[in-house]
């Protein structure tokens, strides 16, 4: 099946009745042979490129002409069918069916006819089954991609229909409408981009930029009134550029140009140029209002933040009064007034007005910002906290009152009345979390760890997600381990093995203790003489450090303590893998040897005693094995071979024996008895007089024996 058949024919319009525009015959022709349904398959691309010439051309000469606005429509559609059965380009294809949309549906205002409708439906329809070939997303994400894309070429009508699609998405109607509107005036329809830029300040109200482009396509559809509102917002926004003064300042010159006697544009032309510093042209215009309308109180505010801007603060003050002499509650006059005096340095009187404006106006934000402003900037400490402790106590329920009299406490150290202060700014204002942050800061100061974590632990069932509270808990609670994990070991250094378990165990308890927590608590349970216990610390201390050599050492010391040194060694064995230096692990390791070679001596001469000799000579030999250096060892074994009869293999472990330890004076005496035995009378005389030699008691059996042995060989 050809491609062809898959996409929807164009809806020919054949009502030429109803519009009253005159075409040359020619052109009447060319339409009514157009507006005959033929498939487009018999169309050549050359006739449909002369028809939309034709319609451009027409609609260029009169934008209301609908009719060629609908033909042209109809003729891209073609075209994009065009593109679409011959496989040219689906990208031109799908291009051609954008701009259908964009003139039935985008370009102007429309009638609703269903024919219209219908004729949209199917530039969609097709459109769609471009999107398919190309295997794109009809997701509005995708297609807001595919609107800057275009923009981007220049494809501005094509990119219009891309972002209608994209204001499905709610988080990129903002991105879109504005967009829009951008791209409605490069096409100079300034009328449709107020509309969208309207949209789009529906959802940003308070973007300077937004008020700024807005107030452009109003200025250029010469609607002023609208457009210097706009520029004022875009002004109290923060788009204070020098377009915007020059283009109100244009604004109001024309209007004085119309209308001399117009105050109001007099006096904001001087409020222009004011913003420009031309002090002296502001004042001019100032004059030539107060000329029209000598009762303006905007007129007198203006003339006084004029001789403010220019330093002349005693001006200023007399301008502000003479308001407040005929308006003496006009807030906004109490404001610029409280400014003056602050100016002067007079803070106690600024502060007064702008308590003056408070009580009129309670929620007027910016006096209540100019108090605490005023007391932040005044070099008198003393000062700055009488404002702030009177502004608390006449607004106990502003929270920010109770907040900055508590902070200004707090930076002078006054740490307990700060805390009073915090805690009345959160009981007005649960969700004010720098006032937390602060009660948890001056507890976690005082070492009163749990008081924070409470504080914060509060905190968080009101602001769940603030990452500020979470991070200062988390810095709370590593305090409060260090805090008891200190006490810990300064009780362990004072040998109260008891109660630092205590502490190391309310650590466990209550936070997520490390490997160290593990191995503390072991050495306490075995100063403690807690073996079981102490073991059982090490080995959780490894499990969460496996290659802790310190956990390993000490796992090894307490089975060694327990006299279970076959698994003391194994332990200081793997330490010394992780710790190959370590010369603590060193003798450790040698000593636990002698300690195991020990216990086999002490074996063998229970066995040898029991005349179980083979057995005890396969312990000696184990001993051997163990520490091949015990010098006792082998002189055990040669008493199990004497006992054997074995003298040769006696005589050669009692030599071994002698090298090893210098102290085994009996082992000369044996070695003298056994080469008695063996008729080796020289190497018997010699090893009874090593005997004699080393042996200090002369009186001794054994000592005479070896003497009288030595004169009869």
């Amino acid at each position: 099946m050809k491609k062809s058949s898959l996409l929807k024919k164009v809806i020919i319009i054949s009502t030429l009745a109803i519009f009253s525009i005159s075409f040359n015959a020619d052109i009447q022709k060319s339409m009514a042979q157009d507006l005959t349904p033929v498939s487009y398959r018999q169309q050549n691309l050359a006739s449909i490129n002369g028809k939309i010439d034709t319609y451009t051309s027409l609609l260029s000469q009169n934008s209301a002409d609908q009719n060629s606005r609908n033909s042209l429509a109809v003729a891209y559609i073609d075209r994009g069918n065009y593109y679409f059965d011959n496989a040219i380009s689906l990208a031109n294809a799908a291009n051609d069916y954008r701009k259908a949309i964009y003139y039935l549906k985008y370009d102007e205002i429309t009638s609703p006819q269903s024919i219209l409708n219908e004729n949209i439906n199917i530039a969609k329809d097709n459109l769609r089954k471009v999107f398919l070939q190309q295997k794109v997303s009809l997701d509005p994400k995708s297609r807001l991609k595919i609107a800057k894309s275009l923009r981007g070429q220049g494809s501005f009508k094509e990119a219009i229909v891309e972002f209608n699609e994209a204001l499905a998405n709610v988080s990129q109607k903002l991105e879109s409408y504005e967009s829009l509107g951008d791209i409605m005036r490069v096409l100079q329809k300034d009328n449709i981009a107020i509309e969208y830029y309207t949209n789009a300040l529906s959802i940003d109200p308070q973007n300077a930029l937004l008020h700024l482009k807005l107030a452009r396509a109003l200025n250029k559809t010469e609607n002023f009134d609208s457009a210097i509102k706009e520029y004022n917002l875009a002004l109290e926004s923060g788009e204070n550029n020098a377009e915007i003064i020059s283009a109100l300042e244009n604004i109001w010159t024309a209007k004085i140009v119309e209308n001399p006697q117009d105050a109001v544009a007099h006096m904001n032309l001087g409020v222009i140029l004011q913003k420009k510093k031309d002090f002296n042209g502001a004042l001019s215009q100032y004059k030539a209002s107060e000329l029209i309308d000598p009762a303006s109180v905007n007129l007198r505010l203006n003339i006084g933040t004029l001789f403010q801007a220019k330093g002349n603060l005693d001006m200023a003050i007399k301008a502000y009064d003479s308001i407040l002499q005929l308006y003496p509650t006009h807030t906004l006059t109490h404001y610029y007034r409280g400014t003056a005096l602050r100016q002067l340095g007079n803070n106690k009187g600024a502060v007064d007005e702008f308590l003056i404006v408070l009580k009129i106006d309670p929620n007027y934000t910016a006096a209540r910002k100019a108090v605490f402003d005023t007391a932040k900037n005044s070099p008198n400490a003393d000062e700055r906290l009488a404002i702030l402790s009177d502004f608390a106590k006449l607004n106990p329920t502003d929270a920010l009152a109770q907040y900055n009299m508590a902070y200004e406490l707090h930076s002078i150290k006054k740490i307990d009345e700060a805390l009073s202060y915090y805690q009345k700014a959160v009981s007005v204002d649960p969700k004010l979390i720098d006032a937390y942050l602060n009660i948890a800061s001056i507890y976690r100061g005082k070492s009163q760890y749990s008081e924070a974590e409470a504080t914060l632990q509060n905190s968080l069932t009101i602001n769940p997600d603030n990452q500020k509270i979470k991070k200062m808990l988390a810095d709370v609670n590593e305090d409060s381990m260090m805090s008891i994990y200190q006490q810990a070991i300064d009780k362990y250094n004072k040998q109260d093995y008891k109660g630092a378990i205590e502490d190391y165990q309310k650590i466990i308890s209550t936070q997520k203790p490390n490997a160290d927590v593990y191995l503390n608590l072991g050495s306490a349970y075995q100063a403690d003489n807690n073996y079981e216990e102490a073991i059982d610390s090490y080995k959780k201390a490894l499990a969460m450090d496996n290659n802790n050599s310190d956990a390993l050492y000490y796992l090894g010391s307490a089975y060694y303590t327990n006299k279970s040194y076959a698994k003391a060694l194994e332990y200081y064995q793997k330490a010394l893998i992780i710790s190959p230096d370590d010369k603590n692990i060193i003798t450790s390791i040698n000593d636990t040897k002698s300690a195991i070679a020990e216990s086999k001596l002490e074996k063998g001469l229970n066995e040898f005693n029991s005349k179980k000799y083979l057995l005890a000579l396969q312990t000696f030999t184990d001993a051997i094995k163990i520490n091949p250096n015990n010098g006792y060892a082998y002189y055990y074994r040669a008493l199990v071979y004497d006992a054997l009869k074995n003298y040769k293999m006696a005589i050669n472990n009692y030599k071994v024996s002698i090298e090893k330890s210098q102290d085994i004076n009996a082992a000369y005496y044996s070695l003298g008895i056994d080469y008695d035995i063996l008729k080796n009378r020289i190497e018997a005389k010699k090893a009874y007089e090593k005997f004699i030699d080393n042996s200090k008691d002369n009186n001794d059996e054994y000592v005479k024996y070896a003497k009288q042995r030595v004169k009869n060989l």
